[in-house]
């Protein structure tokens, strides 16, 4: 069990596996690979602009139990 989980692009790990062995712990996945905000990780790394941004998925941390920050929310891309 750990509290915050980083899976890199490069990871050839199953990403929804990881997401069902961690959907009952307080675990934020965090990812830098186009799209697995949507498909359920907390946070995902994305570049927009020759600049390193994030991706936030309140939907997916909040059934995680876990909460976000609204300063943290106001710079984030939204995820739904």
């Amino acid at each position: 069990q750990c509290h915050i989980l980083f899976i890199e692009n490069s990871s050839e790990v199953n990403f929804n596996q990881i997401l069902s062995k961690t959907k009952d712990n307080s675990t934020l996945v965090i990812t830098d690979k186009q799209g697995f905000a949507l498909q359920g990780a907390g946070i995902n790394f994305v570049v927009k602009e020759n600049k390193t941004k994030f991706e936030l998925n309140k939907t997916s941390i909040e059934h995680r139990n876990l909460s976000v920050s609204s300063s943290l929310l106001n710079l984030a891309i939204k995820v739904y």
